[in-house]
């Protein structure tokens, strides 16, 4: 058939270029072969209303023969399809508390109920469609698929919470194994089994990996853990188990600190204790740049972990803290002036460094410092060969692990609430656990206190306006310093040292910033020290005045 000209085409445009004057007649050509041959929104799709009609001749009105167009009677589109064909497969489609659509699967012959976020169930109704209907799902169609699923959502009722890997429901545990049968293991206050059935829905992200299945660990798993730690002193020793036993509590969590000198294989021992509770694509991962990245990661993991840091930013301590206790972040919705997203979590952490990071005030009372041995050089092994030797005794240390936590979830009720440190679910947990832990009751209360209180000598020497406090008052006499901010900020650079205006990385610049930097230092001097600070307004002028007193040497 010979070419005719297009509407998107003139004479004049053919002859000056004719490569582009082809392609738009070409492109009018598929995309009239696509109006014709899409489907249409009612009636009954079958794969022979998707293949190309054959066009028939006809006689025009004036006798000229032309193409017969398309019959206007269309079924369904492939995206309506796949969702109908779910739908009556048993498929039901909700929201989480954030709002978010999910979508419960059937169980099948190997798996029990399955809970996808909309997006991630493309791949499962697609699959959906290939096998009733030998079709599948393009990118757009995909997407038309979830704009369904997500109005059929909001009309469900109530909000159903989901959860990640861990989910505490009316007094038991359950730990998603991630593996294809998702099967899960319930935690009791009797015991611990693995359930192919259970109330709690679980999302599991891309990156998540499955767990080996726990075995019984009574009499090896506490010691095959030591010795894949390589042996920590006894107080580490403690402190690593304390806070493993405390990733599978309700929170708020504790951030574990490893910080040792070179040699001593803190990111694999990092990426170990992770895959205890919550393998991953990947372990350990730089510092975020910033909050929203943070809550992204902490949304789809239990475990958050952080490798190689150098040092903490001020926001990046501030929002682990939050995290640790439980965090929310908000961002503007893409593509609209007013909406708003939501993310929240309350997570576990991991941080590994060579020197101290942990030095602010608040981050040092979350975290659980510990200090790795060094490795000799003949005792150094690849590390394929450690994980390896690792995943062999995983099994037997899980099971050790659900042991503690099953005893917690029977004595928590019971154990004292009064005189905790800071974190004091934490401390409550753990000891509630502690008669199937490797050491006798009241010992980790002991470490832990002690482990808090060098923390905290060390935050000190780490802070130069914490430092400089300090050593004023105990030049001072009666070890007591009274007068307004400026004259205080004056006087502490003398005592640190600082000429002009250059100063050291979070010294305050006037005395607004001097208020605020005493505020977060105070815990610290105070509990180290004893130091105490009182602010009164001077009786001549409208300034404030603060008192500072060290308690005299006993």
């Amino acid at each position: 058939m010979p070419k005719t000209r297009t509407q998107n085409t003139t004479p004049e445009a053919e002859k000056q270029d004719p490569k582009r004057a082809d392609a738009i007649r070409d492109l009018e050509r598929l995309t009239e072969e696509a109006v014709l041959n899409a489907p249409a929104a009612k009636g009954t799709l079958t794969p022979e209303d998707l293949k190309p009609k054959k066009r028939g001749r006809r006689k025009k009105d004036d006798g000229e023969e032309g193409e017969d167009k398309e019959d206007k009677k269309k079924g369904p589109t492939r995206a309506q399809l796949a969702v109908s064909i779910a739908l009556e497969e048993g498929a039901s489609v909700f929201l989480d508390p954030d709002g978010k659509t999910c979508i419960d699967t059937p169980p099948s012959r190997k798996t029990g109920r399955r809970t996808f976020r909309v997006r991630a169930a493309r791949p499962w109704l697609s699959a959906l469609l290939y096998e009733r209907e030998g079709l599948a799902l393009t990118p757009s169609q995909a997407q038309e698929a979830e704009a369904i699923l997500e109005a059929l959502a909001y009309n469900t009722g109530e909000p159903r919470e989901v959860y990640t890997r861990l989910a505490h429901h009316e007094g038991r545990i359950y730990l998603d194994l991630g593996d294809e049968t998702w099967d899960a293991v319930q935690v009791t206050a009797e015991g611990w089994k693995i359930v192919s059935s259970h109330p709690v829905r679980f999302v599991r992200p891309s990156s998540l990996r499955p767990l080996p299945r726990p075995i019984d660990g009574k009499g090896t798993g506490w010691g095959d853990f030591r010795r894949i730690m390589h042996n920590p002193k006894e107080e580490d020793f403690i402190l690593l188990v304390a806070w493993l036993v405390g990733t599978l509590s309700k929170g708020p969590y504790t951030i574990l600190a490893l910080a040792s000198e070179q040699g001593t294989g803190k990111t694999t021992q990092g990426k170990l204790l992770r895959r205890l509770v919550d393998p991953n694509k990947a372990e350990l991962r730089p510092a975020p740049s910033n909050e929203k990245d943070l809550m992204i990661q902490a949304e789809n993991s239990l475990i958050c972990g952080f490798d190689n840091l150098s040092s903490v930013p001020q926001w990046l301590s501030d929002a682990l803290c939050r995290l640790s206790t439980g965090a929310g972040f908000s961002s503007r919705e893409l593509y609209t002036d007013a909406g708003e997203v939501i993310l929240s979590a309350r997570r576990p952490v991991i941080l590994t460094s060579i020197g101290t990071v942990t030095n602010r005030e608040d981050l040092a009372e979350r975290s659980v410092p510990v200090r790795l041995p060094f490795i000799p050089e003949e005792a150094r092994r690849a590390e394929e060969e450690v994980f390896r030797e690792a995943e062999a005794v995983t099994p037997q240390i899980l099971g050790a692990l659900l042991d503690a936590v099953s005893v917690g979830l029977r004595r928590l009720e019971t154990v004292q609430k009064s005189n905790l440190p800071r974190m004091a679910d934490f401390c409550r947990w753990v000891m509630a656990c502690e008669p199937a832990l490797p050491w006798e009751e009241g010992r980790f209360l002991e470490v832990y206190r002690d482990a808090l209180e060098q923390s905290v000598i060390q935050g000190i020497e780490n802070n130069p306006l914490a430092k400089a406090i300090v050593d004023l008052l105990e030049g001072e006499p009666g070890r007591r310093w009274t007068g307004g901010l400026d004259p205080l900020l004056r006087r502490l650079k003398q005592v640190a040292g600082i000429v002009g205006e250059a100063s050291p990385v979070g010294w305050p610049r006037s005395n607004k910033g001097l208020g605020g930097s005493l505020d977060r230092v105070m815990p610290l001097l105070r509990s180290a020290h004893g130091i105490e600070l009182h602010r009164h307004k001077h009786p001549d002028l409208r300034s404030v005045e603060v008192t500072l007193t060290l308690p005299a040497r006993k």
